[in-house]
C-alpha cells in the first residue's frame, strides 16, 4: 500500500500506514526497502509540498499560511540545503514558520508541538528545519524586515510576556 502510494504521488507516511494497518512502522519501512531493491520499482522521491495540504487542513491554517509555507519551500528546495530532510516535517515546519510570519490573526499559528504530534517526530526535528528554513530562505520572505520585527514582538508578547529581547530574564 506505502509503495502504492509513492508511486501514485499520494502523500501518506509509512507511520499513516502503520496507523490503518495490522503491521508495525518498522516491518512495513523494512519491506518497503526490500521490495523495491529487490523489485527495483519506480517510486519517485517524496516531496514536502505534497504535504502541504493534508497537513495544513489538519492544522486548520488560513489561505495566507499555506501560500507563505509553500513559497518557503519551494525555496528551501531550490537550493542544497533542502536535500536530505524528512518531507512531512518539513512541510508542517514549512507551516509552523509561516504560522509566525503570518499577521492575519483569523488564521491559526500551530505550535512546535503541535507540529511534532501531527509529524511523529519530535520538537528538536521541528527546530532544527526551522533554523535551517529560515538561515536559507530568509532573503527571499514575502514579507517586509518590519512585518518581521512585528512578528518577533507579538511572539515575545505572546509566549513570554516581553515587549523587547531586553526584558527577558537572563538564562
Amino acid at each position: 500500500l506505502y509503495i502504492a502510494c509513492r508511486q501514485h504521488t499520494h502523500p501518506h507516511s509509512l507511520s499513516d500506514i502503520a496507523a490503518v494497518s495490522r503491521t508495525e512502522y518498522d516491518t512495513i519501512k523494512s519491506h518497503f526497502h526490500g521490495l523495491q531493491g529487490h523489485y527495483q520499482l519506480p517510486v519517485t522521491p517524496d516531496h514536502p509540498e505534497r504535504h502541504l495540504p493534508q497537513l495544513a487542513d489538519q492544522l486548520e491554517t488560513g489561505e495566507q499560511t499555506r501560500r507563505i509555507s509553500h513559497h518557503l519551500l519551494t525555496e528551501l528546495m531550490s537550493t542544497p540545503a533542502g536535500s536530505g530532510l524528512k518531507p512531512r516535517p518539513l512541510a508542517a515546519t514549512a507551516l509552523y514558520t509561516a504560522g509566525l510570519i503570518v499577521t492575519d490573526s483569523t488564521d491559526s499559528h500551530p505550535t512546535q508541538s503541535q507540529i511534532a504530534d501531527l509529524c511523529d517526530c519530535n520538537r528538536e526535528t521541528i527546530l532544527r528545519n526551522y533554523e535551517k528554513l529560515l538561515t536559507t530562505v530568509i532573503d527571499s520572505l514575502p514579507v517586509t524586515s518590519t512585518e518581521i520585527e512585528e512578528t518577533q514582538a507579538r511572539t515575545l508578547k505572546h509566549k513570554f510576556g516581553a515587549d523587547t529581547i531586553d526584558e527577558l530574564d537572563p538564562v
